[in-house]
């Protein structure tokens, strides 16, 4: 009966022309002191995370800072709302990219994961990567209606995946993401998340300890897959730029060279890093 309920969904989703990108794009900053009075717990998570972000920024653009984050948040989550469903060849997003079609090129015989902070429009960005190669790409996710059992979550995951691109549970991916890598596939991996995993490396992430997972390093070690890092934001409505770099080109990638370059990525795109995680609680 689920999975009837999500074809259902999934064929009312090819209505979604029926709302206009321009008014997802506009309404979160439009309203943003209804946004802020709706999500006030995230804003505050924001503005702390910041303070340690910018140490040297007055209030006022911290505050600047954090709307511009809870906007992006929105955003997303609107976006995915709207294109949760839809096939990557029918996204219709213009993608802006520096090094994405060079690197897969490049790397084109190599399993190849790709380390990316929380930024922009995270679930169209992977259908947008997904329409730009044959590569068998997963991207584990966290959090997706926790409310429901894990055997609706799956099915979700199921339906909006499509023939290249996997969707799958953090929780328990590791098999998963495994298989696609021995076959050469992609494996899109947002690790500025603080999961406390079971298998970890302390680093210092803006001046922070931080306990990382050590999987991407173990899984490029094991499967001799080349550890790329990247970024993407979004320019307007209808637009999104990629940026993926071959950081590892000339050096061995490490747990604390993986976040210093994430911390280069927040540091340099003030309000898009919109992960609203207590990240420096200790």
């Amino acid at each position: 009966m689920f999975k009837l309920v999500l074809k259902i969904l999934s064929f009312l989703s090819n209505l979604n022309f029926l709302i206009p990108d321009k008014l997802l794009y506009y309404l979160p900053k439009r309203f943003i002191e209804f946004f802020m009075s709706r999500s006030e717990k995230r804003y505050k998570i924001f503005k702390k995370n910041l303070r340690i972000v910018y140490p040297k920024f007055d209030r006022l653009m911290i505050e600047s800072f954090a709307k511009s984050a809870l906007v992006s948040y929105i955003r997303n989550n609107f976006y995915s709302y709207k294109y949760i469903f839809s096939k990557p060849s029918r996204l219709g997003f213009k993608i802006n990219e520096k090094g994405l079609k060079e690197n897969l090129s490049k790397y084109k015989k190599n399993p190849i994961i790709i380390i990316v902070p929380h930024f922009d429009l995270h679930l169209i960005t992977a259908k947008a990567l997904a329409s730009k190669t044959k590569k068998k790409i997963i991207i584990p996710l966290r959090g997706l209606m926790t409310n429901l059992s894990k055997e609706k979550r799956d099915a979700i995951y199921e339906e909006i995946s499509s023939e290249n691109l996997n969707f799958i549970e953090l929780g328990g991916a590791l098999e998963e993401i495994e298989n696609v890598l021995k076959k050469k596939g992609i494996a899109v991996l947002a690790v500025d998340v603080d999961l406390n995993p079971k298998y970890f490396e302390e680093v210092t992430f803006f001046g922070k300890e931080f306990k990382a997972s050590s999987g991407p390093v173990w899984l490029a070690k094991k499967f001799h897959a080349h550890i790329l890092t990247g970024f993407a934001l979004q320019e307007d409505s209808k637009s999104i730029r990629v940026v993926i770099e071959d950081t590892f080109e000339n050096s061995k990638p490490t747990s604390q060279k993986i976040f210093d370059k994430l911390e280069e990525y927040i540091r340099a795109h003030p309000g898009h890093w919109n992960i609203p995680e207590n990240f420096f609680r200790r």
